[in-house]
């Protein structure tokens, strides 16, 4: 059986949830396998609906796609898990001992045998003939121009590659890759040479692909690995820059990193990599204001490249004061400001750190990054009475329990004081939330979340339950109080269990069936023999109707 079938390898791609679904899917036999061979697998899974899923075992490594709505959201999702685990059973998933089989009787033919099969092969199918001709042409390369043009002719895209041939048009990546991995001894320029020639037509085809399998990426960081060894086996002149340059800016992806490739480049070639760099920023038009945070337009992204790289250069340079000034400049986002307050700070320029965070703060009030940078400058430079103040501010402006525990972290003497401060302050934001909704509907209740979240953290249940009572928490903290009082108010704990099996069972769809399941388990071990007996043929008649949940909860 292939690695990437192994549950560990499944478990890795779908998560625990979707893992034990899937393996559960198979366990019940839901499904079914078309087509099998060493690289590929299609078939059928039932769930809420029949599921059409496909299985690509390519490159070491497993990826998949289901007509799903989880696969649409690029999770590795339940039904591949259940057809990856069937067809592990299947007789015609090939073994290493069938394919060692396999190569012992090719050994075994001549050569002339050999040759007419294939070619009988390559006039019936195009891929085929393809991968030939690749192969016949890319022996005869004596020149750079020559290996260009063998590799311009496999990476042809053609239009448009949707996801299903990405991975067609990754085997070709591969093909390429395996071709230069050859000539890396023998012939490090001209490798180097023709895997930029390869990797500058790619970064215009991923322009023009669905990749979200990431079959063609993947094979292209092989590709800049090739590159990377090719380039470290010859030093570069001066005028390398200008291809690395060029390299750099085609790249929109991130396949290159200046940092890895600054020892290989030498003095000269960095220097002119460099000077290009500067000279294309500072030609670049005054920065306008941005009208909207939310809106990038082109020059946006080139700007955004060019000042990376910029800065990149610079840092490896270890040009402090020209990095500095560059962010300086640049200065408009909070973002933008954040990354220069960590600068200075990281120079060790705390002063500095802090003068630019009071006035990224006057800027931008609202943002809380600005709160935590002054907190956390006034307390280097021993203003503990300033960052108590700001952290008190911090707490008002965005009551929660994270950052209650966070002010909780400083009280130290002062713990039961600023405790009850907190909670007095957290009762008044309750009162005058409450006397809002009251205006919209007389029967609105209380909102308790803060509290009964800080109380459980606390491990004080009795007191989260004691202010639950006629009052609303958020649905995220519910169960949570749930399955913290089971022990001390199991009545509670019922409750809240029976109202979540009630609702997620009128939405209705396996996913929630499941949950509903899990609820289950905790519920009935709170109740009474003849109590777990009565609510269950309750649960069977309300909801006869939904007979996949009947069938989960058969054996209970």
């Amino acid at each position: 059986m292939p690695a990437l079938l192994e549950d560990d390898s499944l478990h890795q791609l779908a998560g625990e949830g979707a893992f034990r679904r899937g393996e559960k899917y198979a366990q019940e036999n839901r499904a079914s396998v078309d087509e099998i061979s060493a690289r590929q697998i299609t078939g059928q899974v039932r769930g809420s609906a029949r599921y059409t899923v496909t299985l690509l075992l390519n490159r070491k490594r497993l990826s998949g796609d289901c007509n799903c709505p989880a696969a649409a959201e690029g999770d590795f999702c339940k039904h591949q898990v259940a057809l990856a685990i069937t067809a592990r059973g299947s007789q015609n998933l090939e073994t290493h001992s069938q394919v060692d089989d396999l190569r012992a009787f090719l050994l075994a033919q001549s050569p002339e045998v050999l040759a007419d099969k294939l070619l009988s092969f390559a006039l019936e199918y195009r891929e085929v003939e393809k991968d030939l001709q690749f192969w016949f042409k890319s022996t005869s390369a004596s020149t750079g121009a020559d290996l260009n043009k063998v590799i311009g002719t496999l990476l042809r895209g053609g239009g448009f590659i949707d996801y299903r041939k990405s991975f067609e048009y990754a085997r070709r990546v591969d093909q390429s890759v395996e071709l230069l991995r050859g000539l890396l001894k023998s012939k490090p320029a001209e490798c180097a040479g023709a895997a930029e020639y390869a990797l500058l037509r790619l970064f215009k085809t991923l322009e023009q692909s669905d990749d979200s399998s990431g079959a063609i990426s993947g094979a292209m960081h092989d590709l800049v690995k090739i590159h990377h060894k090719a380039l470290s086996a010859h030093v570069p002149d001066k005028k390398y820059g200008q291809q690395f340059f060029k390299l750099m800016r085609a790249d929109g992806w991130h396949f290159f990193d200046a940092k890895v490739y600054r020892p290989l480049l030498g003095d000269a070639a960095w220097a002119e990599y460099g000077r290009l760099v500067q000279s294309a920023f500072h030609k670049l038009p005054e920065k306008p204001p941005k009208k909207s945070e939310w809106i990038i337009t082109r020059d946006d992204i080139e700007r955004g490249q060019l000042k990376s790289m910029l800065e990149t250069w610079y840092a490896l340079n270890d040009d402090r004061e020209a990095l500095l000034a560059l962010k300086i400049r640049e200065l408009q986002s909070p973002y933008d400001y954040s990354r220069l307050i960590q600068l200075f700070a990281d120079y060790g320029r705390h002063r500095e750190s802090l003068l630019w965070a009071e006035k990224a703060h006057q800027l931008f009030p609202d943002d809380a990054a600005f709160y935590q940078a002054l907190i956390a400058g006034y307390r280097h430079d021993g203003l503990d009475e300033e960052a108590n103040a700001m952290l008190w501010q911090w707490f008002e402006r965005w009551p929660s329990a994270d950052h209650f525990f966070e002010l909780m972290k400083h009280a130290v003497k002062q713990a039961t004081e600023w405790r009850a401060r907190a909670f007095a302050y957290l009762e008044q934001l309750e009162q005058n939330d409450l006397a809002v909704a009251r205006k919209r509907n007389p029967h609105a209740m209380k909102n308790v979340t803060t509290r009964a979240d800080i109380l459980l953290r606390e491990k004080n249940v009795a007191e989260a339950v004691a202010i639950a009572r006629g009052a609303v928490i958020s649905q995220y903290l519910i169960t949570t109080l749930a399955d913290k009082a089971r022990k001390e108010f199991p009545d509670v704990s019922s409750r809240i269990y029976r109202n979540e099996v009630d609702d997620l069972l009128r939405i209705g769809g396996n996913r929630n069936y499941e949950l509903a399941l899990d609820y289950l388990n905790k519920l009935l071990p709170l109740l009474a023999d003849s109590e777990r007996f009565a609510y269950l043929n309750d649960l069977r008649i309300r909801f006869k109707a939904k007979r996949n949940f009947i069938k989960l909860i058969a054996a209970l």
